[in-house]
């Protein structure tokens, strides 16, 4: 389940999925082929285990040319949850959208 590689360059962001034990890491991660500043939103939810819930966040950032930019991580650890995280990023006149679901184990 876990991402590898540096994302394609078609390509605006990418949401990097790290099991762990009883647990999953996503960090949201943005690219350009030059150096640009762009917004972006990251939307988790939660469906499963305790409930339902959701998380939202975003804001400003800046990018440098051909390089990864983390844009925010979060740790989830409700076992038996399932979670999708959507990334949405605006980057200079382009934008695009990144979608993950995973289980915590």
């Amino acid at each position: 389940m876990a991402n590898a590689g540096p994302i394609p360059s078609s390509r605006l962001c990418e949401i990097k999925v790290t099991p762990q034990a009883g647990r999953v890491s996503l960090e949201a991660v943005a690219r350009a082929e030059r150096s640009l500043s762009g917004t972006y939103t990251l939307r988790i939810e939660q469906t499963g285990g305790s409930g339902n819930s959701s998380i939202s966040q975003g804001g400003a950032f800046e990018v440098s040319a051909d390089q990864d930019t983390s844009l925010a991580s979060v740790t989830l650890a409700s076992r038996g949850s399932r979670y999708q995280a959507v990334l949405e990023v605006a980057i200079g006149g382009r934008s695009d959208r990144c979608t993950e679901r995973v289980r915590v184990p």
